[in-house]
Formats: C-alpha cells, structure tokens, sequence
C-alpha cells in the first residue's frame, strides 16, 4: 500500500522531512516491486552490464535537513568487485570510437566534463584487464556508459542534450530529449 501522500505533513521541519523521507522510500519500494513483477510478465530486460549501483541504500535525512543517498564507492575501481574493466573490453572499439569522436568535437563545445570523460575513458582504455584502476575516473564517463548499455534500435531519454547528442551520433544510436526549462543545450 502507498503513504497517504494528500495528508498535510504538519510539524516541525524535521519531521516533515522524515515523513517525505518516508513517502520517498516507501514509493520507490513499490516502483521497485510493481517493475520487477511487470519484467518477469514481459521479458523486459533492465540493461545494467556493468552492474554498478546494484543495491543502492536508502536516501536518510542530514543534520542539515536535506535528503542525502550516499553511493558506496568503496569497491569502485577494484576487478573483483567492479564488472567495469570486462564491460570496457568487450565494447573497446566502441569505446575508442567514442573518445576519438569527442576529442574531434570544436574545443568550444568541449566543456570540463566532455574533457573529464574523454580522460576517464583514456584511463579505463589503458588499464589492463584485471587490474585496479582509479575508481573516481568511472564517474565521469557515466553519459557515455548509459550510451554503450542502450542496445541498438533503442532510444536512449535524456534531458542532457548538451552530452548526449554527441555521444549518441558517434555511436548511431536514437536520443530523445525532454525538453524542460533546465535542459542542457
């Protein structure tokens, strides 16, 4: 059953911030059920190949009153526990495709993140197999990860133009952009 999310929250800050702590959890738990059920009815895939972010804790309330989830990266980096290094292997054309392309792109649309990811994914190229590699670098190839999972012919939603459109040219795959008044152009 889903919180009654018309009741007025009422109370001091804290409280109505452990209250949509609450409602936020016990959604996301039913999304999760109602999705998993909806899989197994209609052999529907979720793609996650690189297995990242498998068991993700639950988001808690700060001191501070803001909803924090902390990612646990304590493992990131490490091949006994990161799937990355193999994923990287078997796409490694692709993967080189992709830094070649993003490095001909006109250095005006090469922002500090364009320029994060073509390193981070430099460094995943370099590093041999089996090997450990920095963790942090993985961050910053997150877009272009997204766009290697998508399987061909299927589109890939986003509302980041600005580093999704390029990637998904170099790879031929679909993109859909949500336009909101926050999208990156």
């Amino acid at each position: 059953m889903l919180p009654d999310i018309q009741r007025p929250l009422g109370g001091t800050v804290r409280k109505r911030g452990l209250v949509c702590l609450e409602r936020r959890n016990a959604i996301r738990d039913k999304i999760r059920d109602v999705f998993a059920w909806q899989q197994m009815e209609s052999g529907f895939r979720l793609f996650n190949d690189i297995g990242c972010r498998e068991d993700l804790p639950r988001p808690a309330l700060r001191g501070d009153q803001r909803i924090d989830q902390r990612l646990p990266v304590d493992e990131c980096g490490q091949p006994a526990a990161c799937r990355l290094q193999a994923f990287i292997q078997v796409r490694k054309p692709q993967v080189e495709d992709i830094v070649a392309g993003l490095e001909a792109l006109p250095a005006s649309t090469k922002d500090q993140e364009t320029l994060s990811r073509i390193d981070g994914l430099r460094h995943l190229l370099a590093k041999p197999p089996g090997t450990p590699f920095e963790g942090e670098k993985c961050y910053h190839c997150g877009d272009a990860l997204i766009c290697l999972e998508a399987p061909l012919g299927y589109t890939v939603a986003t509302k980041n133009r600005r580093h999704f459109e390029p990637l998904a040219l170099i790879l031929g795959k679909r993109l859909s952009v949500a336009e909101t008044a926050r999208t990156a152009t």
